[in-house]
């Protein structure tokens, strides 16, 4: 999965975002509901290369990156979340209700984030061994240091609206 393409200054299109009834957003939600998270991000990433910057199908693509990258890939996560809020979040769409929709996806990104943490934690498996084997303390200070990031930005762009979206970054924080 290519984060660089939400890196820089995105294209700011006149209806920014899919509309609800576009058949790729129901097929990569569909694709999310039934836990095809890669699936839903390879084809939120064919969206993306088109230049549309929906901040739903951008949640879904960045989950499926962690998912697929692991606990290290949070830091570039939260520096590119917190870079699209700060400089581009006019090219981010839906328009209608923009602020509400970064916030309820980021939201269901942070909880769906803990809970895979939380899991993998308590099974002492698989994916808790190569996290713990591939991280340095070093490492997962950049990721500490780039959930702040975010924080810092969420603030200013959703006002009393974080509250939700912070808690969660803070039960990450905590974990890490």
């Amino acid at each position: 999965m290519n984060i660089e393409l939400l890196h820089g200054t995105l294209d700011i299109a006149e209806n920014p975002g899919l509309e609800t009834i576009d058949p790729r957003f129901t097929d990569i939600t569909t694709l999310v509901q039934n836990g095809r998270y890669e699936e839903a991000a390879a084809a939120a990433e064919e969206i993306l290369e088109e230049k549309i910057y929906d901040i739903r199908i951008i949640g879904y693509f960045l989950y499926g990156h962690f998912i697929d990258q692991g606990i290290l890939a949070l830091g570039d996560i939260y520096f590119c979340l917190a870079g699209l809020l700060r400089d581009n979040l006019e090219a981010l769409g839906p328009a209608r209700n923009r602020l509400k929709h970064i916030q309820t996806i980021l939201t269901w990104l942070t909880r769906q984030t803990i809970k895979i943490l939380q899991y993998e934690e308590e099974n002492k498996d698989g994916l808790y061994r190569i996290w713990l084997e591939g991280a340095s303390s070093d490492d997962v200070q950049g990721v500490i240091d780039a959930l702040a990031e975010l924080r810092r930005t969420l603030g200013p762009v959703l006002e009393d609206a974080a509250g939700p979206v912070l808690e969660g970054l803070m039960k990450i924080n905590d974990w890490l």
